[in-house]
């Protein structure tokens, strides 16, 4: 076992580990781990220190022997996980070398991941269709379609991803990432594939975290016979940069820049990009908020159908106990179009707001997954009757690496 890993001596009051029957006190737990681990009693030395990172999520040598224990158990995207909260929050700066290079050995050891989607995603709007039943233009008044319409329905998730990574230097990695997911509606027009393909250089350092690279995503829609469907490439660069600024803050910066290709509808492609800075505060080892400040920019063919969004959002994670986590989270904005909307003589204005929450408890488990439930209402104002609508939308997901 490295020897940063190990189990430091915490203190010689208490019982002994041979003794401990019923732990309370966080030292009694953390011998009756130890102890547990030197009997073969892996799951319940895991069970044991995981214990004390509910209550005291800054106990280094609870984590450090949880992560030695996971790579003997085999859980190693589990063992990293710990791994880099350690880089980034253990004071002692000696260890972080060495942290980043157990990172580079088990990047090496299991340079092949998978991991499996489900999720179930029913909404009261699935088409994000409007109540409006008419649309007054400058050459009439037309009654709006039904397949135009608000239309509650139900949707399946399946996919999955694959990833391989070359370890190139302490704290620093190429990844070669590939996506595929499926989405099944009850409405034909909306069903599809998506495939992406991304090089990925990702740096990681005890301050900060840095990946950048190319990608190319694939959109396929299920023949339909509605005609509003257009299948799509898209090849662009994604950039990810998130630093600590304290010990209770941190900054990141996400940008995304790509070329939209329409095959159907032409008049659709264009550039598209995406901007937004985020700060993340932790009230408390169980509380943290955050505030979101974007922007995007659509230029297509179609004057009429550019446009410039700008955005912010608040957000609040909460733990509850030692299983429950619950997130809050809300936003506003505002998407300016170009050009004058077809036989109007003004161009198109939304505003909208969103709000949003999730929950998932620790202890339910469905395939040894714990499931994630995660619900928004947007409320989409436009001065374009078509595009005045408000849909809530659910999602409960679980996932599975590999």
């Amino acid at each position: 076992m490295p020897a940063f890993l190990a189990a430091e001596p915490v203190s010689a009051t208490g019982s002994s580990p041979s003794e401990v029957t019923t732990p309370a006190s966080t030292i009694e737990l953390f011998w009756y781990g130890i102890a547990a681990k030197e009997h073969g009693r892996l799951d319940v030395a895991a069970t044991a220190f995981r214990l004390i990172l509910s209550r005291e999520p800054g106990h280094f040598p609870a984590r450090r022997a949880l992560a030695d224990l996971l790579i003997q158990m085999g859980e190693i995207t589990a063992a990293e996980f710990h791994l880099k909260t350690l880089l980034s929050t253990d004071p002692e700066v000696g260890k972080h070398e060495i942290y980043q290079r157990i990172l580079g050995e088990l990047t090496a050891l299991k340079p092949l991941r998978f991991t499996g989607i489900f999720a179930l995603a029913p909404s009261t709007n699935v088409n994000q269709g409007t109540r409006n039943t008419v649309f007054d233009s400058n050459i009439g008044e037309f009654v709006i379609s039904e397949s135009g319409r608000e239309t509650a329905g139900f949707g399946i998730r399946l996919g999955g991803n694959t990833s391989y990574s070359w370890p190139i230097a302490p704290g620093q990695k190429i990844s070669l990432l590939g996506e595929v997911s499926a989405v099944w509606y009850e409405m034909p027009e909306l069903r599809h594939v998506d495939g992406e393909f991304r090089l990925s250089y990702h740096a990681e350092t005890p301050s900060a975290n840095l990946e950048i690279g190319p990608y190319y995503r694939r959109t396929w829609y299920l023949p339909s016979d509605s005609g509003q469907i257009s299948d799509m490439d898209a090849y662009g660069v994604a950039l990810s940069y998130v630093r600590k600024i304290s010990n209770v803050d941190t900054v990141g910066l996400y940008a995304r820049f790509e070329e939209q290709v329409f095959f159907e509808k032409t008049y659709l492609s264009g550039f598209y990009q995406s901007v937004k800075v985020q700060w993340l505060h932790s009230v408390s080892a169980d509380t943290q908020v955050y505030f979101t400040v974007g922007a995007q920019a659509y230029r297509p063919e179609a004057e009429h159908q550019a446009y410039d969004d700008f955005g912010l959002d608040v957000g609040l994670s909460q733990k509850l106990g030692d299983d429950w986590i619950i997130g809050l989270n809300a936003g506003i904005g505002l998407r300016s179009f170009a050009a004058n909307y077809p036989v109007l003589s003004f161009p198109r204005e939304d505003s909208y707001y969103t709000v949003g929450a999730s929950v998932q408890n620790n202890s339910i488990r469905i395939f040894g997954n714990i499931p994630k439930l995660s619900c928004t209402f947007r409320d989409n104002q436009s001065n374009v009757a078509f595009f005045e609508y408000q849909s809530t939308d659910c999602q409960i997901s679980i996932s599975q690496s590999f």
